[in-house]
């Protein structure tokens, strides 16, 4: 081995931060289309990240996906809330009560004077008839069952 040469490979620099052309791993492609799509249902940036099985921080780091998301999340509650409104226009009386609590502070008010005789089938035919009630509209004097006065 003494009159031998070995040919060494040329070494490759290494730089500091991102790796050269060929360097690294690849970067991962993100399907904003499904990252928008999953943001309607206002699925977490955790649930994407695992449905498009990438890293969360990988997910994050990227601003158009932050942009992306959070304009897609804001549709989904928009979306959701005109499907309340919905619900409420079309009767939906717990729609109506819930609504109430979200947006005008309203809560449940219990009170217990001595003997009360709470029976539930009372209290929903209670509730029915106020619904029933509430769908009457009055108009130019005239009650009209059913129908929207506008």
């Amino acid at each position: 081995m003494s009159d031998e040469q070995v040919e060494v490979a040329p070494v490759a620099r290494i730089k500091n931060g991102r790796q050269g052309e060929g360097g690294g791993r690849p970067r991962k492609t993100i399907d904003y289309e499904m990252v928008e799509k999953l943001g309607l249902l206002q699925c977490t940036q955790q649930e994407i990240a695992s449905f498009l099985d990438v890293n969360i921080e990988t997910l994050t780091s990227r601003k158009k996906f932050s942009a992306i998301y959070k304009k897609a999340v804001d549709k989904g509650r928009m979306s959701l809330r005109r499907h309340q409104w919905r619900a409420l226009e079309e009767g939906n009386t717990t729609m109506l009560v819930w609504l109430g609590k979200q947006y005008l502070g309203q809560r449940d008010k219990f009170e217990h004077s001595g003997n009360v005789d709470l029976n539930i089938n009372n209290v929903l035919e209670d509730m029915r008839e106020r619904a029933r009630q509430q769908r009457y509209q009055l108009v130019e004097g005239e009650i009209i069952e059913g129908e929207d006065a506008s």
